[in-house]
């Protein structure tokens, strides 16, 4: 793929088509629905034993109906004539397709990376084939901080509670930078998310306390499942 833009998807409420019934399709199934995806339609003849049950299966010929209403689809059948009319048919839908054997003349517009994640945290990485991108991941995945996913998912709570001070950009970038720091990283695995935001608190004297933001919700993040968001890393 000559040009890739990368971005995090929700796709709650999104209706998703994957067309076909293998291994291939059931592991597409299986990553849509961890990342949320609600509303996720198989079109098979046939369905592996491993499709995530929250997946809804239509065993019938994939036909061009089969995508109405779809916002995202894939095409992971068996059949290379049969994942190109796949593409073709969301294209002219202006419908997003991923083609599993993407090849050189019918190309799909996206290709999911190799993840490897922790609660909140999610590294994605593409490199050109699936197995250096597998490979790398892994190699990235070996250096992750255990502290990283743990503030990841305080961010859930501290981020908004932040934003809601009216503070003007340059100090609650400040702030965010702060609540990046590997001091206030071991805050945080020391002391909990209460000690964090006494800690941060402490160091920036202009935050108020919320009411409506309890310190405990920062520790609630934490059992969160692993969420799929359309834009991340703007304070």
């Amino acid at each position: 793929m000559p040009h890739a833009y990368p971005i995090l998807l929700d796709l709650t409420h999104r209706r998703v088509v994957i067309v076909g019934g293998g291994t291939v399709a059931a592991r597409k199934a299986a990553g849509l629905v961890e990342a949320g995806a609600d509303d996720v339609t198989a079109v098979a003849l046939r369905f592996d034993d491993d499709f995530p049950p929250a997946v809804r299966r239509i065993e019938a010929p994939y036909s061009p109906g089969s995508l109405d209403g779809a916002s995202l689809v894939f095409a992971a059948t068996d059949s290379a004539a049969v994942n190109a009319q796949v593409v073709g048919d969301a294209r002219a839908r202006n419908v997003f397709v991923c083609r599993a054997d993407a090849d050189d003349d019918t190309p799909g517009d996206f290709v999911t990376p190799a993840k490897a994640g922790d609660g909140n945290l999610l590294v994605a990485v593409s490199a050109g084939s699936a197995a250096l991108s597998a490979r790398t991941r892994d190699a990235i995945a070996a250096g992750l901080d255990p502290r990283w996913a743990q503030m990841s998912a305080a961010m859930t709570a501290l981020r908004p509670w932040v934003r809601g001070q009216n503070l003007p950009q340059p100090r609650r970038a400040a702030i965010f930078r702060a609540l990046a720091s590997d001091r206030a990283l071991d805050v945080l695995a020391k002391g909990g998310a209460a000690a964090l935001r006494e800690w941060v608190m402490a160091a920036h004297p202009e935050l108020k306390a919320n009411p409506e933001t309890p310190s405990d919700a920062c520790d609630a993040g934490r059992d969160r499942p692993q969420q799929s968001i359309v834009q991340a890393g703007h304070d």
